[in-house]
């Protein structure tokens, strides 16, 4: 698994097919693409499936690297213990 900062676009391709995982965090310059090559409304996609929610897309616009957008509240997310 990669780390959770790992930004360089050019080597997911690579890591993906050596099938190694990784965990990125979303960022404002990334675009985030439907399948059909459609920018993907991240807040309307969020108001739909409320605090969790799980969906293929395309990152970056010119890699276009197929990948698994996940949301989770951010404590989860980083494994706190919210109580």
């Amino acid at each position: 698994m990669a780390d959770l900062g790992y930004l360089c676009l050019e080597e997911l391709p690579v890591k993906q097919a050596l099938g190694q995982y990784f965990v990125r965090r979303d960022t404002i310059r990334t675009e985030i693409l439907t399948l059909e090559g459609e920018p993907l409304d991240l807040l309307a996609w969020l108001s739909q499936v409320g605090t969790e929610g799980e969906r293929w897309v395309l990152l970056g616009k010119q890699a276009r690297l197929p990948v698994v957008e996940d949301c989770l509240p951010a404590g989860n997310a980083l494994g706190y213990n919210q109580n």
